[in-house]
């Protein structure tokens, strides 16, 4: 049985989340207004992150937290636990973490909760492992550091799951190591607000003052873009867990488009089919964003001076009629849950339906009454074309029926609104029973 890998996508907010789950992704990573390390992002706001969470189980998806900024003690407990303890039971996937006070805060204060080791924690070996387990740690987000070599001798030795990132900007300095917006302009990016000094241009001189660097390329510091789509299947036959797309500041035709092409290609290398990327894909990657091209960066080597964006911060500019179309293909997708249905309506009695949902292999059922109780009409009695006319208007409420049966008894006055209440407490109690085996209780 051919394992399963998990493809990863950012998102900024809920909009971004849904055209990347509608791109593909089977699990989003998303930050809140306060301790991601995307602090500029448009994240989401705490109250509105438990309805994102429900949304991605809805659609049988995986919501998982980046609260990867390192912590001030004060912060910890007055803050971060009010702030995590709603998510936590509305059922959060997993948590995002470098600081280790936190990762031991969660471990004693949410058990079930799962922990993943930020890149920001500078994770590199079984040594790092060793020390994660014992915190609860389920998976690490590998450093961009790493060969392919490196990444499969990690998950061997370890028995971690590994996150490994696939696409999208790379970090001049060792991950999590790097002080250089903090020193430089008091902006931490340990703090989340990295001013990215490495995307500036430099002169480089020796100590009289004699300039060495080419004034044709004063980008020293700026790397390319990661883009690992022609080493796929090497990278998946390390035993890696999860493909990381990164990208939380970017928008929704960014995300879903980089998303639909791994979509297509992690597919493809789990098929066993002949592996070959089609040059139109390679052209929308590259239209989408790019610093100077693309680099596999470590993937197969130590470092390289053809990894440096040297001659301009970005080489092109995204071709607008492809954001167009990627935005009216997936950012303005809906998604909607198949749903099977069975009424009952007669005179005197209240009005019954049984709704049944299937999700992830498993059948969902639930039933509901309705508190109107329908009298004989007096005149106009509603038909079985009534009912069914007002049941179906399942409109924005992420449901559609598939199938619709049921029987009308008697002659019965059934005012629309009536109708109405009956659908929206029948589906909000098909939401609950799916969401259900996600909630959790904090102790």
């Amino acid at each position: 049985m051919t394992k399963k890998i998990e493809l990863l996508a950012p998102a900024k907010n809920t909009e971004v989340m849904r055209a990347s789950m509608n791109a593909g992704a089977d699990a989003v990573y998303m930050g809140l207004t306060r301790f991601s390390a995307r602090a500029y992002a448009d994240n989401e706001p705490a109250e509105d992150y438990v309805s994102a969470i429900d949304e991605a189980h809805l659609r049988g998806k995986k919501l998982y937290l980046t609260l990867n900024t390192l912590m001030k003690e004060a912060e910890l407990e007055t803050e971060v636990v009010p702030l995590l303890t709603p998510l936590f039971e509305a059922g959060l996937d997993g948590v995002i973490v470098q600081d280790v006070g936190l990762m031991v805060l969660i471990h004693r204060t949410f058990p079930d909760l799962p922990i993943h080791a930020s890149t920001q924690a500078t994770v590199y070996g079984p040594g790092g492992a060793a020390f994660l387990k014992d915190l609860n740690v389920k998976r690490v987000v590998l450093p961009r550091e790493l060969s392919i070599m490196e990444i499969g001798s990690f998950v061997r030795e370890t028995g971690l799951e590994a996150e490994v990132f696939v696409h999208g900007a790379l970090c001049y300095c060792y991950s999590g190591q790097c002080l250089f917006s903090s020193l430089a302009g008091g902006r931490s990016g340990n703090r989340g607000r990295c001013a990215q000094p490495c995307r500036l241009p430099y002169r480089f001189s020796d100590r009289d003052g004699k300039v060495l660097s080419n004034r044709d390329e004063p980008y020293l510091l700026s790397l390319k873009d990661l883009n690992t789509i022609d080493v796929l299947p090497e990278l998946i036959r390390t035993g890696v867990s999860s493909l990381k797309i990164e990208g939380r500041m970017k928008k929704a035709s960014y995300a879903s488009g980089v998303t639909s092409i791994y979509r297509k290609y992690l597919d493809l290398a789990l098929s066993g089919e002949p592996y070959r990327v089609e040059e139109p894909d390679r052209k929308l990657l590259f239209d989408l964003f790019n610093r100077q091209g693309f680099t596999d960066g470590y993937m197969k080597k130590k470092n390289g001076a053809d990894m440096i964006a040297s001659s301009e911060k970005e080489f092109r500019a995204p071709d607008e009629s492809e954001l167009e179309r990627i935005t009216r293909s997936y950012a303005e997708g809906i998604f909607e849950i198949p749903v099977r249905a069975s009424y009952t309506i007669r005179e005197g009695a209240p009005m019954r339906i049984r709704m049944t949902a299937e999700r992830d292999g498993a059948v969902v059922i639930s039933e509901s009454e309705s508190s109107f109780v329908p009298e004989r009409a007096s005149n106009a009695p509603a038909s079985k074309e009534d009912v069914e006319r007002q049941l179906l208007k399942t409109g924005g409420s992420g449901f559609s029926f598939r199938e619709l049966q049921g029987s009308l008894e008697g002659q019965p006055f059934l005012p629309v609104s009536a109708l109405n209440a009956f659908r929206r407490k029948a589906l909000s109690d098909l939401k609950e029973a799916i969401l259900k085996p996600y909630r959790r209780t904090a102790v």
